[in-house]
C-alpha cells in the first residue's frame, strides 16, 4: 500500500484534532483551565507532527489489503519519429514502409506550467493559507504601533493595584500599563513585555473596575494566553482546509476566556459584579483584527457560555485530571506521530519449470522440438519436428494390427507431411499401403478371405 505523506499528515492531524474536540466535551463539567490547557496542548501537537514523524522511530501499524494501490509503471515515449518496415511476401517487388510519427509538443508546452500533481496541492495550499497568515502579520503590526502610540500609566494607585495582582497571579516580569485613544474595551498583549492596552478613560472607572479589569488582564498574561492565542491563528492558517481545525480554535477561544473568569472569581472577586462588567465592556467593544494578537476583555460571540458559566459555577476541578491530561495528551500525541501503516508482505505465485517463452518452441503447428522423451516407444528417437516427414512409410511395419503400426504409437492425428493418401489419421481407419496390399484390420480378416 502507497501512501503520500501529505495524506498521512492530513489523517494523523484529524486523528488528533478529533481526539481533542471528544475530550473537551467529555471535560465540559471540569475546569476551564483543564480545557484550555488541552486545546494549547493539541495546537503544539499538531504544529508538531511533521517533525515528531521524521525524528521518532516508526510505529508499525497493520493495515487491511482493502483500497490497497499499487503502482503502475510508468511508460515514457520518445518523440522521435519510428519507422517500421514489413518485409514484401515472396515474389513481390513491392516494399511497403509503415512511418509513425508523434506529435511535437514543444512548442505548445512553453504557454502552460508543466505542473506535478504535488505542486499544483502546494501552490493551493499556499494560496488558502496566505489569508490568515497575513491577517495574523497584520494584527501583530497593529499590536506593535498601538504599543509605541500610547501613553503609559504611572499614577501610583494603579501600578500598586497591577503589582499586587501580578504577584498573586505568579507572573514576575513587570507588567506595562498603557492608555490608547484607539481602542474601547481593555486588551491584554504582548509576548515578550506583558502589556495591558487600556482606552483613554480608564482613569475616571471606579477602583472595583479597575481591579476587575486589571486583575482579568493580568490573569490572561500570567496563562501566557497571548502566546497561545498566536499558536492556535498559526494552526488554523497551516491547516485552513480543515473544518476541525476551525472547531478547535472557536473552543479553545471559549475555555481561555472561561478559564480566566475562574481565576479572577477565584481570587474573590463578586460573581455577580464581575458578570456585570463583563456587560459593560462587551456593548462598547467592536470586533477587529488586532483580536488575533491582543485578547480583548470581552467580546460578544462568547458572552453567553461565559456568564452562565460565571453565575452557574458548576465545574468541579479535580486534581486527578489536571495531571492525567497533559500525560495523557503528550502519550496519544507521540503515538500518532511515530504511527506509520505497514502492508502485509506479497503473496507471488508462480509455476516452477514452466517458462511461457521456451516450453513450447515454435507453436505446436511445428511439432515438439526435442522430441517426447517417452511418448514414442519404437518410434523416431528424437521426436517429431516439424510433423512426420514424408516418406515416413517405411518406418510403419509391414503388417497393421489393430490400425495402429508398432512403432508409431503416441503420433497424433492428422501429422502433416506423413502419408499423403488415407494418411494415418486417429489409427488408420482407412488402412495403410504396404507393398502396394491394403492392410486390414485384424477384428475382420476371417470375414473377408485372405490376404
Amino acid at each position: 500500500m502507497t501512501s503520500t505523506p501529505v495524506a498521512m499528515l492530513i489523517a494523523k492531524v484529524s486523528l488528533l484534532l478529533g481526539a481533542a474536540i471528544v475530550s473537551a466535551y467529555l471535560l465540559r463539567r471540569s475546569a476551564a483551565r483543564t480545557r484550555h490547557a488541552l486545546w494549547s496542548g493539541m495546537f503544539a501537537g499538531v504544529l508538531a507532527l511533521p517533525f515528531l514523524a521524521l525524528a521518532l522511530p516508526a510505529l508499525p501499524i497493520p493495515m487491511p489489503a482493502v483500497g490497497r494501490v499499487i503502482e503502475k509503471p510508468v511508460i515514457e515515449f520518445n518523440a522521435d519519429p519510428v519507422s517500421i518496415t514489413v518485409d514484401a511476401p515472396a515474389g513481390s517487388t513491392a516494399t511497403p514502409i509503415m512511418e509513425l510519427r508523434t506529435l511535437d509538443t514543444s512548442a505548445a508546452s512553453g504557454f502552460l506550467p508543466a505542473w506535478t500533481p504535488e505542486q499544483t496541492l502546494l501552490m493551493f495550499w499556499l494560496a488558502g493559507a496566505l489569508v490568515p497568515t497575513a491577517a495574523l502579520l497584520v494584527a501583530l503590526l497593529r499590536v506593535v504601533r498601538l504599543s509605541r502610540s500610547a501613553t503609559p500609566i504611572l499614577e501610583h494607585d494603579w501600578r500598586e493595584a497591577a503589582d499586587k495582582f501580578a504577584s498573586q497571579l505568579g507572573l514576575r516580569r513587570p507588567v506595562r500599563l498603557l492608555a490608547c485613544r484607539s481602542i474601547s474595551t481593555p486588551m491584554a498583549g504582548g509576548i515578550v513585555a506583558p502589556t495591558v492596552f487600556l482606552p483613554e478613560l480608564a482613569q475616571t472607572w471606579t477602583t472595583e473596575q479597575r481591579d476587575i479589569v486589571l486583575a482579568h488582564e493580568i490573569a490572561h498574561l500570567a496563562s501566557r494566553d497571548p502566546l497561545r492565542q498566536i499558536l492556535a491563528r498559526v494552526t488554523v492558517a497551516a491547516y485552513w482546509f480543515h473544518p476541525l481545525a476551525w472547531i478547535a480554535a472557536r473552543q479553545s477561544a471559549v475555555a481561555r476566556e472561561q478559564a480566566c473568569d475562574e481565576t479572577v472569581i477565584g481570587m474573590g472577586l463578586r460573581r455577580s459584579t464581575y458578570a456585570r462588567v463583563l456587560l459593560e465592556f462587551a456593548d462598547t467593544g467592536q470586533p477587529s483584527m488586532t483580536n488575533f494578537a491582543a485578547l480583548p476583555m470581552a467580546q460578544r460571540t462568547h458572552l453567553e457560555q461565559r456568564l452562565m458559566a460565571i453565575l452557574n459555577d458548576d465545574a468541579h476541578p479535580t486534581r486527578r485530571t489536571a495531571l492525567l491530561m497533559p500525560a495523557a495528551l503528550v502519550m496519544f500525541t507521540l503515538s500518532i506521530a511515530a504511527a506509520q501503516p505497514s502492508e502485509p508482505p506479497s503473496e507471488e505465485t508462480s509455476v516452477q519449470g514452466i517458462s511461457p517463452v521456451t516450453a513450447v518452441s515454435g507453436g505446436v503447428s511445428t511439432g515438439i522440438s526435442g522430441g517426447v522423451r517417452t511418448g514414442v516407444s519404437g518410434g523416431v528417437g528424437t521426436g517429431v519436428s516439424g510433423g512426420v516427414a514424408p516418406g515416413a512409410g517405411p518406418a510403419i511395419a509391414p503388417r497393421v494390427t489393430g490400425g495402429v503400426a508398432p512403432g508409431v504409437a503416441g503420433v497424433a492425428p492428422g501429422a502433416a507431411g506423413g502419408l499423403p493418401d488415407p494418411g494415418v489419421g486417429g489409427g488408420v481407419p482407412g488402412g495403410a499401403f504396404v507393398d502396394d496390399q491394403p492392410a486390414r484390420s485384424a477384428c475382420d480378416w476371417r470375414g473377408t478371405g485372405p490376404f
